[in-house]
């Protein structure tokens, strides 16, 4: 039943790596072929997308008909959060890099850019934040002055200043990032050793921990580990905070050093140490961009 859909994905493949050969051979630069998306939850029939294209289920046809092409780029414009995180996953491949070259510019998809991180991707780029405030429900503290760009920009102030160890961290598998879903309050990350537990809507000082989650479903993270003991940390909206992964040990965190600061020619310069209220909880991140390496031992 699926004979005239992937006859014809191979013909289209064929041809498009044809012409992606033929520029190489002129210029040997890295080639990618956008996907126009079907469902990737309740997809239909073809004929109800954009058959032939490269869809998720005719990825393996598009890079055995057009082995030039790179990657294979899904134009991610879906409405919810859960179909998004789903198509990440559908084209995050070992064959397939991933890399997202247009994302809506809906204000709630700027949290996804680090549910990509996470997915490992090379490239991610947001697509019509410009265009006005169709949908767009201000965040408290996320957007002064009602603008809609200043989600997206909250990314960039993140990681701008330790784009290249990321980049670095992620291609070794040293990094994994999160973002907050409305009804997902608490998440966590598996590390040698470690466990990062990120909570969202939580007090920033004293003993209560109940997280809520913050009014708007804004929050993300991002881990990763240095060192044996030592993790690289940035996020927004969310508190950060590390256990043994032993479910047995009984042994409590310390942080032992915990410096904020940024990356100079692959160098971490601190600006200055955290400790007393700002380490007890665990590391809270407000709406003010700041990277932290913090060191952790048991007691």
């Amino acid at each position: 039943m699926d004979a005239d859909e992937f006859f014809h994905a191979w013909s289209v493949a064929r041809f498009v790596g044809q012409v992606a050969a033929a520029g190489k051979a002129e210029y040997a630069l890295p080639m990618y072929a956008n996907a126009a998306l079907r469902d990737p939850i309740s997809p239909g029939p073809a004929g109800t997308y954009e058959s032939g294209g490269p869809t998720d289920n005719v990825l393996s046809i598009w890079k055995a008909a057009a082995p030039a092409l790179d990657v294979l780029a899904p134009d991610i414009y879906v409405k919810d959060s859960g179909r998004y995180r789903r198509v990440l996953e559908l084209y995050s491949r070992p064959d397939n890099p991933l890399f997202v070259p247009e994302s809506g510019g809906a204000p709630w998809t700027a949290r996804m850019f680090f549910a990509a991180l996470g997915k490992g991707a090379v490239g991610w780029a947001p697509f019509g934040i410009d265009r006005g405030r169709d949908g767009y429900v201000p965040i408290p503290g996320l957007n002064p002055g009602d603008d809609p760009l200043a989600p997206f920009a909250m990314n960039y102030r993140i990681v701008e200043p330790i784009m290249r160890e990321v980049a670095r961290l992620n291609f070794e598998g040293k990094l994994q990032a999160v973002a907050e879903e409305k009804d997902e309050h608490v998440q966590t990350m598996d590390f040698a050793g470690w466990k990062a537990v990120v909570s969202y809507g939580v007090r920033p000082f004293g003993p209560g921990w109940d997280p809520q989650g913050n009014p708007e479903a804004a929050g993300r993270a991002l881990v990763a580990q240095v060192g044996a003991d030592d993790f690289l940390v940035a996020g927004y909206s969310c508190r950060v905070d590390f256990h043994p992964s032993d479910p047995s040990s009984k042994a409590q965190r310390e942080f032992i050093r915990v410096e904020e600061g940024t990356y100079d020619g692959g160098v971490f310069r601190p600006a200055r140490i955290w400790n007393g209220d700002q380490t007890d909880w665990g590391l809270n991140f407000g709406s003010v961009p700041v990277v932290l390496r913090a060191r952790i031992g048991t007691f």
